[in-house]
C-alpha cells in the first residue's frame, strides 16, 4: 500500500516519475483483494496525474509504459471485449437472415437486437 501514497510523499518529480510504473506495480502485486488494488491503483493515477499536471495524457502513459495493465485483463475490457462480440454476434445473425430471406422491415431488425 505504501506505493499507493508515493505521489503524495515523493518531494523530487524527477526520482517519483523515474520510479512510477514500479510504485503502481507494487499495488497491483500486493495482497489485497484484486478490487481493492483496482481503486487503489486508479487513485494512484489520479495522484500522479495531479503532480504532473503540466503532463498531458501521452506523456503520463509514456511515464507508465509497461505499468498498466493490458485491457484483456481489466473487468472494464472483458465487458467491453464481450459487448463487441454480442454486438458481432447480432450483426452475423442479421445477415445470415437477410441473406436467407431478403431485406428485413427495420422493426423486425430492432426487434432482434
Amino acid at each position: 500500500m505504501v506505493g499507493v501514497f508515493r505521489p503524495i510523499f515523493v518531494k523530487n518529480k524527477v526520482e517519483l516519475e523515474k520510479h512510477a510504473s514500479s510504485y503502481y506495480n507494487q499495488t497491483l502485486a500486493s495482497a489485497l483483494p484484486i478490487d481493492t488494488q483496482q481503486v487503489l491503483a486508479n487513485v494512484f493515477i489520479s495522484w500522479i496525474e495531479q503532480r504532473f499536471s503540466e503532463k498531458g495524457k501521452k506523456e503520463i502513459e509514456e511515464m507508465m509504459i509497461g505499468a498498466l495493465p493490458d485491457l484483456r485483463e481489466t473487468k472494464s475490457g472483458i465487458e467491453l471485449i464481450q459487448i463487441g462480440r454480442t454486438e458481432g454476434k447480432i450483426e452475423d445473425l442479421l445477415m445470415l437472415l437477410e441473406s436467407k430471406f431478403g431485406s428485413l422491415e427495420p422493426k423486425l431488425r430492432e426487434r432482434i437486437k
